[in-house]
Order: structure tokens, then sequence, then C-alpha cells
């Protein structure tokens, strides 16, 4: 909550609202090298959106998000059909035992 009291004092224009999806942070190491890759400065007061399809696994998404936080002041996210899915032989399936996509995303919630 400091942040919003602090934001409500800002002056109007103080950050940008970026938006992404389809990011599948867990599709090749490319792609998790150009989030790690993202400035860690330039953004620090700006908002990004991310409209799903981050990951396909419970561990792809966390990664995700940290790495996001880490570059933005605020990172909303709303969770696309590849994030809740249930994938067989990963640990959603194997160690996490998520009973439905409804049981991942309330433990995504938690987490976050």
């Amino acid at each position: 909550l400091t942040r919003f009291d602090q934001d409500k004092k800002r002056p109007k224009g103080w950050c940008r609202i970026f938006a992404i999806s389809d990011v599948h942070i867990d599709h090749g190491g490319a792609v998790l090298k150009w989030a790690e890759g993202i400035n860690d400065k330039e953004f620090k007061n700006d908002i990004l959106i991310v409209a799903g399809d981050l990951g396909d696994t419970f561990n792809a998404i966390k990664r995700g998000l940290m790495i996001f936080k880490k570059k933005f002041r605020r990172v909303f996210y709303v969770p696309g059909n590849h994030d809740m899915w249930i994938r067989p032989n990963t640990d959603d399936s194997t160690k996490r035992k998520f009973k439905d996509s409804i049981d991942k995303l309330l433990v995504m919630q938690e987490a976050w």
C-alpha cells in the first residue's frame, strides 16, 4: 500500500505502461536470455502487463514473474491458456500434482 500512496503524489506522466503476451519463457534459452537482458534501470518507474501465456509450468511462470518484477515498478499478470495447462511429465503433474487448472491458479495466486 505504501507504493500506491507514493504513486498518488507523483506528477502526471511519471511512468509508462507496457503490455506483452505469449512470452513462453520456457520455450528455449533465447526467450529467457531476452527477459533477463531487459535493462535493470530503464523501466524501474514503469508498469508491465503480462497478458497470458508466460509459461507452461508453475516454475516457468514463477521464474518469468520474478524476472519482470526486478525490471519494472509493477507487474500485473493475467493467466492465459498455456499458463493453466498441466502437462504430463512436468513438476506440475509429478511433483506438485495439481488436481486441475483451477487448483494451479489458486496456488499461483497464493505464491504472488
